[in-house]
């Protein structure tokens, strides 16, 4: 049908005013008819048309109505309000105002919209139009779909029956009602209604609300809410508040306790209950919030959070405060805080801050083995790259759970000039000492470790250094000379007297230390000539003078300048190759071995007795030593057929018609590659005291790409040392003892010797890349996290983790991480860094179904005999929901078991079950 066009002023014009109307139209009908739809000069185009003052623009599904230029006409018409209409067939009645439209039916007023497939119905003396089968009322909110629906265009009143629309916030939410009523252009009212944000024909969960109220992007409100799954009701809710606001806003939080919390199943269990405070949203940029915890019995803390993004200035961090009052009196605070500014391209601040007032706090109210496995760290550092360099300034705090101890690195500086071009010349016209190139770095530091002197350990003392190095370098080819210079200033606390007791009877006395004092100059400079022999040969002969300065105790305070030395060294490096046949589908083995022998002769200088009685007979005696260091690899070369089909487009040629490129192959797969550290023999000492051998120690370091994230390292102790007694002298016997082990990598069904055992499942063709896609040395696969609030004292508690991507059901995952410290017989077991240890780390994940997922994280000691923590996570998929089973104990005993589900869509609607125990009634902080 013809499209058609009315009128209406407000209020109603009078009669004489309506047949003025009805005759203008007439005329205009008769002097601009459009021409037939199929001339090329067709009208029936969408354009932006000239509306009254105040006229709401179309709605997107008004758009959808074709205007011709009596359309167009009647729209330009100035102190009406415009009703345009579209079916199939209409029928008027102009007495009455009275529009009947037929089939697919359209009514748009004032940015209102009403669509129908078979009836819509106007009547423009009560301004109600209604719409039969299916018809779809759209305003500012979403459509809202129904069986019938009537609406009120001066009022703004509607009601739908049978209604169903949708809004989204966080996820799609579907909203059903009997009785539907909209009140302008953004609201709706309904009676009897469901939501769910299943998109499920028969969706498995509904809320159910009495009555309800949205608000188009401001706030949803429901009373008497029952959830139902399958129609089947239970939990009730008094009502539901959720914003529908974009972006952040001020508002109370959500507080934070579980169901046994409430109602307690033992007298003396505690309750705890979290998140209690606001949010206020500062501005676009800068939030802050505060909270209230109490944990009954415990501690009663408060946590301030304030948070900033400026994305056009790239600034975005956070600041945590939380301040602990005890049950037994006291109070701690805790300090964590991640800010990154970037100020230019070539400027970079990072600032991460951790800090606790009291380490016993944290390993006695921590639920979190990760937080008690690691150390409380904070870094922060400047880097700007100049033109002619690059500066890093930063600095590092380290603090230590497991002991009393504080690293501190403060300042950190390094400054690197790019290299200069001296005498630039083309390379044809270059001679000998054109292109050479200078560099020079300087770097400064202070560090001091902070003990507690009171330990019964004569090495537990506060200690200090301060160091500035400066050096540089001249390259001409392939001659080299550098230049370094370095000042260092080691400091020892003084330690007071120390009375070691046990069960009150005094075993040992450690007398005190005085402060000791260290400063030391170091000199060198060196040249060196690089010669290319034969292949990857190279010899590189040179020639060094150094020297140093001391002064400290040994000293008397006075300094005193070690001899001049004069070193001549030179390095032998080569590469020997075997090569074997291949194996299925590897196409040649090669076996490399990269030697390098270094020899360093140095003659002995003239020597005061005051140098002899300070530097020691080592330093400063004739030097004569030999150094070999041995790495090997051994690789796989893949067949040529494997090779092309890695990456078939690359045989094509270019869009532009250019040359073909060759085909690029897989890289070589690494078997096996091992590094061992060098080996030095000094001939002098060998000659003079028997102990020619100057490697105490010999480390080896194996990785290969078959295993993912191999890290393979182990130490020996080469010697045994006998201590010298009145009747025997010191002695120095062959005894390889392994001092330390660690190994790391990581396992998979997928892995490449599962398929050769037919124990792993194919992969699919995008994954046919082997485990060798991993980069060499790279780490294993990162701690799987329980999916709830494990308790962590430091930073923010967690809120549920985001949905994870599902797996295949039979999948699953496995890293190990393997640490051996083991002392000689003999020697002392305890030092600075801990006592004799052996410990195991795992982590696991698996998918025994489709909707199960278990992931299990556990530390063993072989010393102790027992797993030192578990964190053990359940997750199940509920489609909408997630339910999560968390056992976790912690190195200090403190068990946790939790039980969590939630809504994807919203998690603040949960349920959760937390019960917590501790090892005994501990007693109060130090």
């Amino acid at each position: 049908m013809p499209n058609a066009s009315s009128a209406q002023q407000q209020p109603k014009p009078r009669p004489e005013l309506r047949e003025r109307v009805l005759e203008r139209l007439r005329a205009l009908d008769g002097a601009a008819r459009p021409e037939p739809t199929d001339t090329p000069s067709d009208t029936f185009t969408l354009k932006k048309a000239a509306r009254p003052a105040g006229a709401a623009p179309p709605s997107p599904a008004a758009q959808t109505i074709v205007r011709d230029s009596v359309m167009e006409a009647l729209l330009k018409l100035e102190g009406f309000q415009a009703t345009e209409y579209q079916g199939a067939g209409a029928r008027y009645d102009a007495d009455s105002g009275r529009v009947v439209l037929l089939g697919k039916a359209q009514v748009l007023q004032a940015g209102q919209s009403m669509t129908a497939d078979s009836l819509l119905v106007f009547d423009q003396e009560r301004s109600i139009v209604c719409g039969y089968g299916k018809p779809v009322l759209t305003g500012e909110g979403a459509p809202v779909e129904s069986d019938q629906v009537c609406y009120n265009t001066d009022r703004q009143l509607g009601l739908a029956m049978g209604a169903k629309t949708q809004f989204t916030e966080n996820a799609t939410w579907f909203v059903h009602g009997e009785r539907v009523y909209t009140a302008g252009s953004d609201r709706l009212y309904g009676e009897n209604t469901e939501f769910t944000d299943c998109d499920l024909e028969f969706p498995h969960y509904h809320f159910a609300a009495g009555r309800m109220k949205i608000v188009h992007d401001n706030v949803l409100v429901a009373r008497n809410v029952t959830l139902n799954f399958q129609d089947v009701p239970v939990f009730w809710l008094p009502f539901m508040v959720q914003s529908l606001k974009q972006g952040r806003r001020s508002g109370l939080l959500t507080p934070r306790f579980s169901v046994n919390d409430v109602a307690r199943t033992q007298s003396d269990y505690n309750r705890r209950i979290s998140n209690v405070g606001l949010f206020w949203a500062i501005s676009d940029h800068l939030g802050a919030e505060a909270a209230l915890d109490w944990f009954s019995e415990h501690f009663t803390a408060l946590d301030g959070r304030l948070d900033y993004r400026w994305v056009r200035q790239f600034l975005s961090g956070g600041l945590t405060f939380r301040r602990f009052w005890r049950a037994g009196g006291g109070s701690e605070f805790t300090l964590t805080s991640s800010n990154a500014w970037q100020p230019g391209e070539r400027t970079n601040v990072s600032v991460s801050a951790n800090y606790a007032s009291s380490t016993a706090l944290v390993r006695r109210f921590s639920y979190d083995p990760r937080e008690l496995n690691r150390t409380i760290d904070s870094n922060a550092s400047l880097s700007h790259r100049f033109g002619w360099g690059q500066l890093t300034l930063g600095a590092r705090r380290q603090q230590f759970l497991s002991e009393d101890r504080i690293d501190l690195a403060l300042p950190s500086l390094s400054l690197s000039l790019n290299p200069v071009t001296l005498f630039a010349a083309p390379g044809t016209d270059a001679r000998w000492y054109n292109n050479a190139t200078w560099s020079g770095n300087l770097s400064l530091s202070s560090r001091s470790t902070d003990l507690n002197e009171a330990a019964p350990r004569v090495d537990a003392r506060d200690r200090a250094n301060r160091s500035a190095n400066v050096g540089s370098s001249v390259g001409m080819r392939n001659f080299s000379w550098s230049q370094s210079f370095s000042v260092t200033e080691d400091v020892l606390a003084a330690k007071p007297q120390v009375f070691v007791f046990q069960d009150t009877i005094l075993q040992d006395t450690i007398k005190p230390l005085p402060r000791e004092l260290t400063q030391r100059l170091d000199w060198s400079t060196s040249v060196s000539y690089l010669q290319r022999l034969v292949g990857t040969s190279t010899l590189t002969p040179g020639l060094s003078i150094g020297g140093s300065a001391l002064k400290s105790p040994k000293t008397s305070g006075d300094l005193v300048s070690a001899p001049v030395r004069l070193n001549f060294n030179a390095s032998l490096k080569t590469d020997i190759f075997g090569f074997w046949p291949g194996v299925r589908p590897f196409s040649r083995m090669r076996h490399r071995i990269s030697p390098t022998l270094s020899y360093t002769y140095s003659p002995k200088p003239r020597v005061t007795p005051q140098q002899d009685s300070v530097f020691g007979a080592i330093n400063v005696r004739e030097q004569n030593v030999l150094t070999l260091s041995f790495n090997q690899t051994f690789e796989a070369k893949y067949r040529a057929a494997d090779t092309t089909q890695a990456a078939p487009a690359d045989t094509a040629a270019s869009q532009d018609g250019g040359p073909r490129r060759r085909p690029q192959g897989r890289a070589p797969l690494k078997l096996l590659s091992l590094t061992t550290t060098p080996l030095a023999y000094d001939f002098v000492r060998a000659r003079e005291e028997d102990r020619g051998f100057q490697t105490d120690q010999l480390s080896n370091t194996v990785s290969s790409d078959l295993l993912r994230g191999l890290q393979l390292s182990f130490t020996h102790d080469l010697f045994r040392e006998t201590a010298a007694t009145d009747s025997q002298p010191e002695r120095r016997t062959f005894d390889p003892h392994l001092s330390t082990l660690h190994a790391s990598f990581s396992l998979s069904g997928e892995s490449w010797l599962f398929r050769v055992l037919g124990l792993g499942r194919a992969r699919p063709a995008r994954e046919a890349q082997a485990d060798t896609a991993a980069p060499p040395g790279g780490e294993p696969a990162p701690a799987l996290e329980p999916a709830g609030n494990v308790g962590a004292l430091m930073g923010r508690p967690r809120e549920p983790s985001a949905r994870r991507e599902p797996s295949a059901p039979g999948t699953w995952n496995a890293s190990l991480d393997y640490t051996l410290v083991r002392p000689r017989a003999g020697a002392s077991s305890t030092s600075l860094f801990g006592a004799e240890n052996q410990m195991l780390r795992g982590n696991f994940s698996f998918q025994p179904t489709p909707n199960w997922s278990v992931h299990w994280s556990t530390g063993y000691s072989f010393s102790d005999g027992e797993f030192s923590d578990h964190v053990l996570t359940l997750s199940r998929d509920l489609h909408d929901w997630e339910a999560n089973f968390d056992f976790i104990k912690t190195q200090t005993g403190n068990f946790s078991f939790q039980f969590r589900v939630h809504l994807r869509a919203n998690p603040y609607i949960k349920l959760d079950y937390d019960q917590r125990s501790e090892p005994g009634r501990l007693g109060p902080l130090p």
